[in-house]
């Protein structure tokens, strides 16, 4: 989980980021890579494929664990005696995710934020998001309900940083296959 503050605008630091290791594939092009045409292919393909960003897909939440624990409450104007105790429910639920993780790290260029929303990016840990729900009972509804709360700015982020990837995709696919050849090329002038 990271505050939403600390990170970094996807317009600004993904491009160069992306290219930067652009640079990087190409520059490590072996001739044995590229000395067919299907190696040549399939040289080409996994660069692609570690370049081009998949969209991220988030499934629904699901309850993976439960303990119950008593919990100290704060003195408020409904309960103002301090040292109160209350016993809840930790119920821990999980998503699965799909897609470049990495698209978590970044923050859209222009935020829609509300008061009642999570400031917190969930991230997926071995591509799950788990987060623990406190709860008076066990209620399927209401647990995943809270849940999603919490998700509300998440999802927002992945939706606009799926959007901002598929666009930027369209027009990187042609530039990696444009350094691509012209680096391949000249290694294949380098050994002929």
């Amino acid at each position: 989980m990271k505050d939403r503050t600390t990170l970094p605008t996807i317009n600004f630091e993904l491009p160069g980021y992306l290219y930067d290791l652009l640079k990087q594939e190409i520059n490590s092009i072996k001739h044995s890579e590229i000395n067919t045409p299907q190696n040549r292919e399939l040289k080409l393909e996994n660069v692609k494929r570690k370049l081009l960003w998949q969209e991220v897909t988030i499934s629904d939440f699901k309850i993976v664990n439960h303990r119950s624990e008593t919990i100290q409450v704060s003195p408020s104007f409904q309960n103002p005696f301090q040292g109160q105790t209350v016993d809840v429910f930790i119920v821990t639920v999980e998503a699965t995710t799909t897609g470049n993780s990495e698209l978590f790290n970044y923050s859209p260029q222009a935020i829609r934020f509300s008061s009642n929303m999570d400031s917190n990016v969930y991230q997926p840990v071995n591509d799950k998001i788990t987060i623990d729900i406190q709860s008076k009972m066990l209620d399927k509804k209401l647990i995943i309900e809270e849940a999603n709360k919490k998700m509300i700015f998440t999802n927002y982020l992945i939706e606009n940083n799926n959007q901002y990837i598929t666009d930027f995709n369209r027009s990187f696919e042609n530039r990696i296959e444009e350094h691509f050849n012209q680096k391949a090329d000249e290694i294949e002038q380098l050994y002929s």
